[in-house]
């Protein structure tokens, strides 16, 4: 279960990304079918400011998430001893 969780949320993220770079790319005007030398220099500026500025900006969102966990020595060792209890009951069935 814990596998089958962390590989969608990899395949999520994963889908996030590409549309947000998709996104990125329209808006700021990068042509398709263009050789890399023949791309303006205003569009690589563009491009170069939202992934410099942008991108770092989505950091804050894990950021927050992290900041709302509160766990601690007694938590942990409050959590820890739960599941030591939860092992020790005998299974149904």
């Amino acid at each position: 279960m814990f596998n089958a969780a962390l590989s969608f949320s990899g395949k999520a993220v994963s889908g996030v990304g590409i549309v947000i770079s998709g996104v990125i790319l329209k808006v700021v005007g990068m042509p398709s079918h263009v050789a890399p030398h023949d791309v303006s220099p205003d569009v690589i500026m563009r491009l170069g400011l939202a992934v410099g500025i942008l991108m770092p900006l989505l950091y804050v969102i894990p950021m927050s998430l992290i900041r709302k966990l509160r766990i601690t020595r007694k938590v942990h060792a409050e959590i820890r001893a739960a599941l030591d209890r939860r092992a020790l009951q005998p299974k149904p069935g």
